[in-house]
């Protein structure tokens, strides 16, 4: 179980809505996922505890002006990004340059 309170990020695409939301695990890790429409493709993002090596093998990036870190995982863009004490890994049908944009410009909801 996640030791930190879980909330689902707000995109600021306009088509956006999230769509479900369930408990999983991210490399034998605790996790919850939420998928999000947008614009009818399905976006999923990812919150877990990081462990320290979250960014062994990222790149990094400055996307409308916040760095964010990423990985290229079977050919998708995964940017990762930290919020209190979280990871929220972004994944999905999105290609790399709409995918860091929306992780770029996301807000925890509190």
């Amino acid at each position: 179980m996640l030791a930190s309170p879980v909330h689902p990020v707000e995109l600021a695409a306009r088509d956006a809505r999230l769509v479900g939301a369930r408990l999983s695990n991210v490399r034998e890790r605790d996790a919850a996922a939420f998928t999000y429409d947008v614009g009818g493709r399905r976006v999923t993002v990812m919150v877990f505890e990081p462990p320290p090596s979250r960014y062994l093998g990222t790149e990094r990036a400055n996307v409308e002006g916040h760095e964010l870190h990423y990985r290229t995982v079977h050919g998708y863009t995964v940017p990762l990004v930290d919020h209190d004490g979280l990871t929220y890994a972004f994944t999905g049908e999105l290609d790399s340059r709409s995918m860091m944009h929306l992780a770029a410009t996301a807000r925890v909801a509190n």
